[in-house]
């Protein structure tokens, strides 16, 4: 399930995260609301922040807690294609 992440903190926009000033947006930059598709990321082991695709399986609770599957993270170069959705 995609999630277009009106109500996000940040908006991903031309290649560069910028405040989103829409009506529905959420959160301060100390406590941000993050539930939309594009998603800053950072490399736990690199610490590089980068930009990437979160996309919810949309699993019943309980087998979330089960197996621990709650969302899929894809960090990439794919962004362009969902931006186009998007807007």
């Amino acid at each position: 399930m995609l999630d277009s992440g009106e109500a996000d903190t940040l908006r991903y926009q031309h290649g560069e995260w910028e405040r989103n000033a829409g009506p529905l947006a959420k959160g301060s930059e100390k406590n941000s609301y993050r539930h939309g598709v594009f998603r800053r990321m950072k490399d736990n082991f690199t610490h590089v922040e980068m930009t990437g695709l979160f996309i919810n399986t949309n699993r019943l609770p309980t087998e979330a807690k089960t197996n621990g599957l709650r969302a899929m993270k894809y960090p990439g170069s794919t962004l362009r294609c969902f931006a186009g959705l998007r807007n």
